[in-house]
């Protein structure tokens, strides 16, 4: 993954939010805020799925760029597997429970999506990167041992 200065991250956002401005359910409106969940499903034209998405707790989103397999533990006494195609998010179910964070649930869902932006802009450099990771999780806390997280 190339390193963006903060100028030509400023630029990606403005073009994000320039396309996200002409999207057809916001014909006319006065966009004064941006709402995830129509910035991923039609600016990107993603999918959300909800499933509890670690025993712990501790993994709130996940997504990747290829199709891979993945655990959900909606029934912890029998973990499944979730296929990702590429184009789905994965949100933990507890973050659109009552009472949950809606701004935590608005940080997973963009903090998801722009890992599917840096893929459109930088497929070259990112398949590489993601040949070495192909699950970009968002983690609740730092690792176990008081290492880096894993974003």
């Amino acid at each position: 993954m190339p390193y963006l200065s903060v100028r030509e991250i400023e630029s990606i956002a403005r073009r994000v939010i320039t396309a996200y401005r002409k999207l057809p359910a916001l014909a006319g409106r006065q966009v004064s805020m941006v709402q995830p969940e129509l910035l991923v499903r039609d600016l990107l034209g993603l999918s959300i799925e909800y499933h509890v998405l670690s025993a712990n707790g501790n993994i709130l989103g996940l997504t990747s760029c290829g199709e891979v397999g993945v655990h959900i533990y909606d029934n912890p006494d029998h973990p499944e597997y979730f296929f990702l195609d590429g184009k789905t998010l994965l949100v933990d179910s507890s973050l659109i429970a009552g009472g949950a964070n809606q701004g935590r649930y608005h940080f997973t869902l963009t903090h998801e999506g722009c890992h599917q932006i840096f893929q459109m802009l930088f497929p070259k450099e990112y398949a590489g990167y993601t040949s070495r990771r192909q699950i970009h999780y968002c983690k609740s806390s730092p690792a176990a041992d008081g290492g880096y997280w894993e974003e």
